[in-house]
């Protein structure tokens, strides 16, 4: 008789940094479910991701290459790579996926590796409001006081629509969002499965809670602030611009560092309650599923005098969360270095019935074509030095006791994340075994995306990539 294949389900937090886990050791209780799996099943000390963006990283996670291999980071499609997901197919299994960043949709080719897709980003969209346009002509005006009046000149006018819009506006505010996507994302995973016969299934999940701007729903919004932050995270930590961060002639806004960090702890300890709710049902109704809790990457949070994860390898955004769920259940920590790449190799592997614990590495791999490759980084105006710093082509190299960091322009960080220290002759040649040397790749020049699609621009906007 031959054994039943598992179906599989692959969650993607997206931009979630190990760090600060609790399972992983952080000092606030983020992440209470992921805990209680972690505790009593598969837990990797080491996983890291192969680079520090949306999609190179799913490049490597679904065709098992590196960075400078299928060099998603500069085509910005990867329709036509060879991935699991036909091997899963070939296997009788149904592919399904639902996502909620622009990256991983129908624009870079995505689409193409499921049986079915969904681009789940939605919102509701105020812009085009007239009391909006009136908005945005009153900028000096306090954003409070600013509403209070055009809802106040709304209600005497008459005009009920505008009235309704500046309150939702307001609410919408103090509340942070009612609902960043998660629960949408919840829903469609259990339709998919309505729609299912007998077939196994390999679902993949992606959740943009974690990634900026960081707008949990209330009360999560508000969990981890300090009380008399409040009020200015409320109406004024929707965006940041990367400059008052990367260019060396600015002073960083530590109240503000200290909201946002706040904001992404909420954001994860949200997520964390939704994939309870995914978990217990997807479980229940089909006992007989392997779950795999990763993140595509982390955040840097202001470390290294960076706000976000897209220039840089260091373990704020290369050391990622990786809890694996068996049906009959396994008890294990794996204290060795993994790739997110080997998921590529895993995922068949369990489909097939074969080895269920990712094997260990020496090394984990990381590359990084630099800042240039996204608008939101060409626009900014940094001074020669700092463009160039944020530029560079990197490749990163760790292990459980060491990194390396090596730049085309031949400047190397060792043991940045570790307190310094001299890295073993291993290590660095490691990275030329791997992915060739640093020093002999040419510095990427930027691409834009040329994106038509108005839903997947403005989610690219909000995320921070346009």
């Amino acid at each position: 008789m031959t054994k039943e294949k598992p179906n599989i389900v692959l969650v993607v937090m997206d931009t979630a940094r190990v760090r600060n886990f609790s399972c992983y050791g952080y000092e606030k209780e983020t992440t209470p479910f992921l805990d209680s799996l972690a505790e009593e099943n598969i837990k990797y000390e080491n996983a890291f991701s192969q680079a520090n963006w949306t999609l190179s990283s799913h490049a490597s996670m679904f065709s098992g290459k590196y960075l400078s291999e299928h060099e998603a980071d500069l085509d910005k499609n990867i329709g036509d790579l060879e991935v699991v997901q036909e091997d899963l197919e070939e296997m009788g299994y149904t592919n399904l996926a639902a996502v909620n960043v622009g990256y991983l949709s129908s624009q870079t080719g995505v689409n193409m590796f499921f049986d079915r897709h969904e681009f789940m980003n939605e919102g509701v969209d105020l812009d085009g409001n007239a009391i909006f346009e009136k908005a945005k002509e009153m900028r000096d005006v306090p954003k409070l006081d600013k509403y209070w009046k055009l809802g106040k000149d709304a209600l005497l006018g008459g005009n009920f629509r505008d009235l309704f819009q500046a309150g939702f506006f307001v609410l919408k505010k103090a509340l942070m969002r009612i609902d960043s996507g998660a629960k949408k994302t919840n829903r469609k995973a259990y339709q998919y499965l309505d729609e299912l016969d007998d077939e196994p299934f390999f679902m993949f999940l992606n959740y943009a809670e974690p990634h900026a701007p960081f707008k949990p729903p209330f009360p999560y919004s508000h969990k981890y602030l300090d009380n008399k932050l409040r009020y200015r995270s409320i109406f004024e930590a929707d965006h940041e611009n990367m400059k008052k961060y990367l260019d060396s002639r600015k002073e960083p806004d530590e109240e503000m560092m200290d909201i946002k960090k706040s904001l992404y702890d909420g954001s994860i300890n949200y997520l964390d309650t939704r994939l309870k709710q995914l978990y217990e049902k997807i479980s229940e109704e089909h006992p007989n599923t392997v779950f795999i809790f990763t993140s595509d990457h982390g955040e840097y949070l202001y470390a290294h005098n960076r706000p976000n994860h897209l220039v840089g390898l260091h373990e704020e955004v290369t050391k990622v969360p990786l809890i694996e769920v068996f049906p009959e259940g396994k008890d294990r920590v794996v204290e060795g270095p993994v790739e997110l790449r080997q998921l590529h190799y895993h995922i068949k592997e369990i489909a097939e019935g074969g080895r269920q614990v990712m094997e260990e590495q020496d090394y984990a791999i990381s590359e990084d074509y630099g800042g240039e490759n996204f608008p939101a980084f060409r626009d900014l105006d940094l001074t020669e030095g700092d463009r160039r710093k944020y530029s560079r082509y990197s490749a990163a190299v760790v292990s459980a006791e060491e990194q390396l960091i090596k730049y085309s322009d031949g400047e190397e960080e060792e043991n940045p994340c570790r307190g310094g220290g001299e890295v073993s002759d291993e290590a660095r040649e490691a990275i030329e075994e791997k992915v060739g040397s640093p020093e002999e790749k040419a510095d990427a020049e930027g691409e834009d995306l040329e994106v038509e699609d108005e839903k997947i621009k403005e989610n690219l906007k909000d995320l921070g990539y346009m």
